[in-house]
Formats: C-alpha cells, sequence, structure tokens
C-alpha cells in the first residue's frame, strides 16, 4: 500500500514538474481528507495503541482520555501523560500512544485502558480498534 501511494506522489509531482505556468504561487490549505493511522497489539504480558491523525483531533481525543482517567500527571501545552505503575498514556499533538504493562494491573484496569483505545479510535473516525494479529 505504502508503495503504491509513494508510486502515485510521484507520478503527480513528475506531471506537476512537466506542466508549464506563467505564474507561481504558495498556499496552504486544509484538504478535505484526513490521515488517521491506527495500530494495536496485545500479547500475554502487554498492551500497545498508537494513533497518529490529524492535529485538529487532539483535543477531543484529550477529553475523551480525561473522561476515562481525569487530568493528566503531567502536562504542557505541547504533551499530556497520565501514567501509573501498570501504564502510561502520551498524547501529542497528532499522536497518541497507550503502553500497559498486564503484570501490574488489575483484569478491570487492564479491559478500562483496553476500551479506552476503543473509545479513541472512535473519536479518530475508526468504528473500533484493530485486532492485533493472533500468534
Amino acid at each position: 500500500m505504502k508503495t503504491l501511494v509513494c508510486i502515485l506522489i510521484m507520478a503527480v509531482q513528475a506531471v506537476s514538474l512537466n506542466a508549464q505556468s506563467a505564474s507561481h504561487s504558495v498556499s496552504k490549505s486544509k484538504s478535505s481528507s484526513s490521515h488517521v493511522s491506527i495500530s494495536a497489539k496485545d500479547n500475554g504480558t502487554e498492551y500497545s495503541y498508537r494513533a497518529s491523525f490529524d492535529d485538529v483531533l487532539t483535543e477531543k481525543v484529550r477529553k475523551t482520555i480525561t473522561a476515562t482517567l481525569g487530568t493528566p500527571n503531567d502536562a504542557t501545552q505541547r504533551t499530556a501523560i497520565w501514567e501509573t505503575n501498570a501504564y502510561e498514556i502520551m498524547l501529542r499533538n497528532g499522536k497518541v500512544t497507550i503502553e500497559l504493562e498486564k503484570a501490574n494491573t488489575s483484569k478491570a484496569q487492564c479491559t478500562t485502558i483496553k476500551d479506552l483505545g476503543d473509545q479513541i479510535s472512535e473519536v479518530l473516525g475508526s468504528p473500533k480498534t484493530p485486532e492485533p494479529p493472533k500468534h
């Protein structure tokens, strides 16, 4: 899939470089398309969740995490961190990571954190967190 996208980008660039224009302008605009990438890993000892997304969704993701876990342990203008001895959740503009060590948590808390991953996926427009591959 990545190869196909790269080929398409190079083809568009080649066409645009060959096109002649009388004027040159540079503009930044928001497109109607969005970028969302979600991955999850779940094995006997740990659960991890990673998502990258458009920066405009960061505040919605922050509200979702805060609704479940409360205020972050540490926060700056760019980063918010929720952590215990069992998990660490880091939110930055356009990115969120969840790391959960199952040995340090209860089954109920593990379920809460996994459910939080599903909630974040819903906020990002994905109906459910992708299922990790079975080993």
